[in-house]
């Protein structure tokens, strides 16, 4: 490790001699890193002027200003890292097991619908069991009636009943 005083020395040389320096440190086994080590060691992989070791660190608070001639370091440059987690959901889309056939039909489907001659579905309103002291005796002699599901709810019905075999 540098000490401060090596540091404030480095920082006093000009880019070129703290590139140079950097270098060389990227070319050592490296275990543990730092972020702005890391960044160091991508700009030296592609090619672009290094900053000295105090402008990288410092550059994890605010950017440092761009030279004349410099290109900033885009997002492309860097290598894309997947998380764990995508990976294992591009597996599991990729392997994905067949739709099994639904046997069974859905028991509280039959205790609520009745399917009645050609394909029709009926079913006794709702709202007449409790709170009925609201309503009129019209009303609670239509909702005595049953009713009869159309259209995509009675398809849907249909499917629950039958089940999808």
């Amino acid at each position: 490790m540098l000490g401060r005083q090596a540091l404030r020395q480095l920082a006093m040389r000009p880019l070129a001699a703290a590139a140079a320096v950097v270098t060389a440190r990227s070319n050592a086994p490296r275990l543990a890193c730092d972020a702005a080590h890391r960044a160091c060691w991508t700009l030296a992989r592609v090619g672009l002027p290094q900053p000295s070791l105090l402008q990288a660190r410092s550059s994890l608070v605010r950017p440092a200003p761009l030279l004349q001639g410099q290109m900033p370091v885009s997002g492309f440059l860097q290598q894309q890292q997947r998380g764990l987690k995508t990976l294992k959901r591009q597996i599991k889309r990729r392997y994905r097991d067949p739709p099994k056939y639904k046997m069974k039909r859905k028991k509280a489907m039959a205790a609520r619908f009745k399917i009645v001659g050609n394909d029709k579905v009926k079913y006794w309103r709702a709202g007449r069991v409790h709170n009925s002291s609201g309503k009129t005796k019209k009303r609670l002699r239509l909702l005595r009636r049953p009713g009869y599901a159309v259209g995509p709810r009675r398809k849907t019905i249909l499917r629950g009943l039958l089940g999808y075999n």
